[in-house]
């Protein structure tokens, strides 16, 4: 008998919608952002569970009979829904704070160009590197290919940001521009090869990088997603895979147990969305360079502009979560179909949990209930995007008020406190985040210069 189906098969993609209930299909849209379009691969810290729902209908019926079910059951509305948990990454974080928050502008960092318009063929080597003559350790690299028709393969070989070896392959069909995952510090002699096309050229630049600040939409944000469910023998062959659309964000969570000798950066999303289709399957990419974010990355204060007196000493805060809930929903009209009829963003809220140690008696009464505040957390993940500047995600909550006591607890012999939070809305954004990383706009659906 057949042996039963492993679960290293299992695999999750997910893109922003152009349209709603569209899955991103022409063009480099059907790419990975870093082959210029914007699908970007999830590592999943357990199988996702989304998963169709239908809603079976029996009716009791009197008909002299003892039996409450005496009619067949009808089939009423049709949808899809569930969750995906996954340790920080420094691509896929922007997808999820897009969705969760609705509104996003970019600001590109520094580059500089490596490699002037050349005709493509065989080897090149760049004539200027990327550690600019040893000032900066590295940079990630962007490469722009233009008049060509061919399609092929760009192949990169050299040193990354540590002085350590190497390599990746970039896969381009279209005229456009495409990124490394990796920040190189030297590219090697023929370091930069082309295949698969015989015309055409390519150009090469430096990137520092790119901000993306992610703030709440004024009104509705209308962002929603397409996710691919690959490996899942319910699509009925290896060959199939699930394709989720009009998938709407309507919660999300980040928690980091800084304390844990062994602890990531987690973030949980709750999707709700049209029927399942399936279609063929694509092809899972290796693992990717983009590299997971421990907890002990994170620290925590109180923002000295909201709470007067307070200095910006970063607190002692063993655990921290906060949880948007983004108000999404899809809704259901008369229409003639089972299928949802759209997407619906209602208010939104952002509320916390957080734990810290405490120095002395007037630091404990600072986080009195009722109380008002404002936080400012930055994770700074150990993946660097220059010398002088790592992958960082900051989220600034105004407005922040405690909504209970704090209990004093026993921390191993230390003087603990948990309190719980909420934010309202005030003259600015009651929370905004700013991600710092290598990708680009339209790595998010977002229009502008790259």
């Amino acid at each position: 008998m057949p042996g039963p189906v492993a679960v290293f098969n299992r695999g999750t993609k997910m893109s922003v919608e152009l349209n709603r209930g569209v899955a991103p299909n022409t063009g480099m849209a059907t790419s990975g952002w870093w082959h210029g379009g914007s699908w970007h691969d999830f590592i999943t810290d357990s199988i996702p569970t989304f998963v169709d729902q239908e809603a079976v209908i029996f009716t009791n019926s009197f008909a002299g009979r003892r039996a409450m079910n005496q009619q067949q059951p009808v089939v009423g509305r049709k949808w899809s829904e569930g969750d995906v948990s996954v340790p920080a990454v420094g691509d896929s974080l922007g997808l999820l704070l897009y969705g969760a928050m609705g509104d996003a502008s970019t600001n590109a960092l520094p580059t500089g160009v490596l490699l002037a318009a050349v005709g493509v063929g065989g080897s090149h080597n760049l004539t200027t590197q990327p550690n600019n003559g040893g000032r900066e350790g590295g940079r990630h690299l962007r490469f722009t290919m233009a008049n060509q028709t061919d399609g092929g393969t760009i192949s990169v070989c050299g040193l990354d940001i540590d002085g350590n070896g190497a390599s990746e392959s970039i896969t381009f069909r279209n005229n456009g521009v495409y990124y490394s995952r990796t920040a190189y510090s030297s590219i090697g002699n023929s370091g930069i090869t082309i295949t698969g096309i015989s015309g055409g050229s390519i150009a090469v630049t430096a990137m520092d990088g790119f901000q993306h600040r992610f703030t709440p939409a004024s009104g509705s944000s209308g962002v929603t997603f397409s996710i691919q469910s690959f490996g899942n023998p319910a699509a009925g062959a290896t060959s199939r895979m699930f394709v989720h659309t009009g998938m709407v964000l309507k919660e999300l969570t980040l928690e980091s147990d800084a304390a844990a000798p062994d602890a990531l950066f987690m973030a949980t999303a709750t999707y709700e969305g049209d029927p399942t289709a399936t279609c063929t399957a694509g092809s899972l990419n290796s693992a990717s360079p983009m590299r997971i974010w421990p907890a002990w990355g994170l620290q925590v204060r109180r923002d000295p502009q909201n709470t007067p007196g307070n200095t910006t000493v970063w607190n002692k805060v063993t655990n921290f979560s906060m949880t948007v809930n983004a108000g999404g929903r899809n809704y259901n009209v008369a229409n003639n179909s089972q299928r949802p009829a759209g997407t619906f963003y209602g208010g939104y809220e952002v509320t916390g949990e957080m734990t810290l140690l405490v120095d002395d008696e007037v630091e404990f009464l600072r986080w009195q209930a009722a109380s008002q505040h404002g936080i400012h957390a930055l994770w700074t993940s150990p993946w660097k995007l220059s010398a002088t500047s790592n992958m960082t995600l900051s989220a600034s909550l105004n407005h922040l008020f405690i909504e209970t006591y704090p209990a004093a607890t026993d921390d191993d012999g230390a003087q603990s406190i948990g309190l719980s939070f909420r934010t309202i809305d005030g003259n600015d954004f009651p929370v905004r985040f700013l991600l710092q990383n290598n990708v680009p706009p339209m790595g998010y659906g977002l229009s502008g210069a790259c």
